[in-house]
């Protein structure tokens, strides 16, 4: 249906004439208002509503945002700052029974566990649940555009009783009577709001920009999942590694044991260096048990965040150790494309700026800011309400006393809140105050990420620097243990050499388990930072294309005597990650 021409540059989610069938149709409207009849104007109006539909989609295919809308620009906000993209965190709600650690694989790889938590996330669902009360929270508002039809039917039945006297063979007789009514009505109204002040456009605009600020969220809530998982993943790989050290150390504790108190036993060593071996074992004993408790707590919150019940031990597959040839995440490549540190950093700054979901949802709290104050300032000026309506009653059967008949109203109310303590004034300057508020959390926000990104480039750029020195470092602590031993064994060397070699040892090989995984830590960090946190789920199957051949998986360093480092067996993957950021 055609609007007056006084309302034809308010189009935010109203119906303008697009052609000469929707004027014509208006032009009959018009014909049959005058006339009384007011079926042909609901009729007309729902057509023009659905030719005003077709051409708004026609405009713009995403349904929840209305053509032609445009966005309050500034110094600090540019118009085409966000990108509006359909949101990729379609996912199924968690079954239940399927989230026990017995029922996993027999080896839980990254993309599994990233897998896993995107159907057992309670998070992951909440998230679906607020989009989807958002999604007919837009549909409420945009019920006001639509006229409204409300029948009703009414039954009444009613027995008055009372009590008359006769004379019967000239004797008065008291005789009691009765009377019985019933009425059936059958009413219907049709109404329609014609114009409200543009409250119902503001308020479809606010529904619209909240829409699309809560898709905004489910997905940085589902990137934040994916970053936490690969976070808590990574720190089981590195607590387990360790627990492999420090069972390395007690064997080799027990060894040094052994050789002693059999030296003592020839006379070749003083007892005093039996008391140094034994306390230097059991130093490394208790190292085990803080390793064990540190991993099973590591594979408690790995499961929390997988969103797992159950006390089992999972079976983690390990990571290859990373090399020069090991790519970014962020970056889809082993070395930066640009040439310096800084512009590294710069670059990834402002593709956070336009991939991060939470930035966007930041921005979409300033415009829900800006369009509260636009309602604001409408209740604290004049407003006007033209409603039009036509009601028909009929009475079908029994005592007719109402007759068939037929009520048309055309309602205009103009009002102006002339004195109201200041409480429109107030709600102005707050509507206002919240767009500056706003305003303040986007920017604190950018700058946040901004810091996020740069830690996590720097931290990733100093560990893939540190694992080579790293390596080599281990490589000469155990050239110097197996050195101090065997000079024990000949009887030149001392225990304490010994002890300190072999604590040497372990710090090296504690280096260099916190280094690798630090530097995958690091990758997921930057990932989730820039907003590629898609990617994180191919961080394992990626390093291990790319490895050189026969590179030993990170973790496996010193094994114990009698020990040998396996791989992993490679599993297939479950979550796949984008092609394209």
């Amino acid at each position: 249906m055609s609007i007056p021409k006084w309302t034809q540059n308010f189009d935010r989610g109203f119906v303008k004439p697009s052609s000469l069938l929707e004027d014509s149709v208006f032009v009959i409207a018009k014909k049959s208002f005058r006339q009384g009849n007011l079926l042909p104007v609901v009729a007309g109006s729902l057509a023009a509503i659905c030719f005003g539909a077709a051409d708004a989609r026609a405009q713009d295919p995403l349904s929840t945002t209305p053509p032609n809308e445009t966005r309050k620009e500034g110094p600090e906000f540019s118009k085409n700052e966000q990108k509006e993209r359909t949101p990729s965190n379609q996912v199924p709600p968690p079954a239940p029974g399927n989230n026990r650690v017995t029922n996993l694989p027999q080896q839980l790889t990254l993309e599994s566990a990233i897998g896993l938590a995107l159907r057992l996330q309670p998070t992951v669902s909440q998230a679906q649940a607020n989009r989807e009360a958002s999604e007919q929270r837009l549909k409420a508002q945009q019920a006001d555009y639509y006229p409204r039809v409300d029948p009703s039917y009414t039954y009444n039945n009613r027995l008055t009783t009372g009590s008359v006297t006769q004379f019967v063979g000239g004797v008065p007789v008291v005789v009691s009577s009765g009377r019985t009514t019933e009425n059936k009505q059958f009413n219907a109204i049709a109404s329609y709001t014609i114009f409200d002040s543009f409250n119902r456009e503001l308020s479809n605009r606010q529904a619209r920009q909240n829409l699309r600020g809560v898709t905004f969220s489910e997905e940085d809530t589902r990137q934040r999942v994916i970053a936490d998982v690969a976070n808590n993943y990574f720190n089981s790989l590195r607590t387990a590694a360790l627990v492999t050290v420090s069972e390395s150390q007690v064997a080799r504790a027990e060894n040094t044991l052994a050789v002693i108190e059999a030296q003592v036993e020839v006379g070749i060593s003083p007892r005093k260096d039996v008391f140094q071996a034994r306390a230097d074992l059991l130093n490394a004993r208790v190292s085990v048990l803080q390793a064990r408790n540190n991993a099973a707590v590591a594979q408690a919150q790995l499961k929390q965040s997988i969103g797992l019940v159950g006390g089992e031990q999972l079976t983690i597959a390990d990571v290859p150790a990373p090399t020069d040839a090991t790519p970014v995440t962020a970056l889809n490549s082993p070395t930066p494309a640009t040439p310096s540190d800084i512009e590294t950093v710069n670059a990834l700054s402002e593709t956070a700026f336009l991939s991060r979901p939470d930035i966007a949802r930041s921005q979409k709290d300033v415009e829900v800011n800006q369009t509260g104050v636009g309602l604001a300032r409408i209740n604290d000026g004049l407003q006007a309400n033209l409603t039009v309506s036509d009601g028909y009653q009929f009475t079908p059967i029994g005592d007719n006393r109402y007759p068939n008949s037929q009520n048309r109203q055309v309602n205009l109310n103009v009002s102006y809140p002339l004195f109201n303590g200041g409480l429109t004034r107030a709600q102005v300057r707050q509507a206002q105050a919240n767009v500056r508020n706003s305003e303040a959390s986007l920017i604190q926000l950018r700058q946040s990420v901004a810091v996020e990104v740069e830690q996590s480039w720097r931290t990733l750029t100093q560990s893939r620097a540190a694992i080579p020195a790293a390596q080599a470092a281990q490589e000469a602590a155990q050239i110097n243990y197996d050195a101090a031993v065997e000079s024990r064994r000949e009887g030149v060397g001392s225990i304490v050499e010994v002890i300190q070699a072999q604590t040497q040892l372990v710090q090296a090989q504690t280096q260099l388990v916190q280094t690798t995984y630090d530097f995958y830590s690091a990758d997921a960090r930057l990932a989730r930072a820039v907003g590629f946190a898609d990617r994180i789920a191919g961080i394992g199957r990626i390093a291990e294309a790319t490895a050189p051949a026969g590179t030993p998986p990170a973790g496996t360093l010193t094994p114990p005597p009698g020990g040998r480092p396996t791989t992993p067996p490679a599993t297939g993957p479950v979550v796949t990650p984008p092609t394209n950021p």
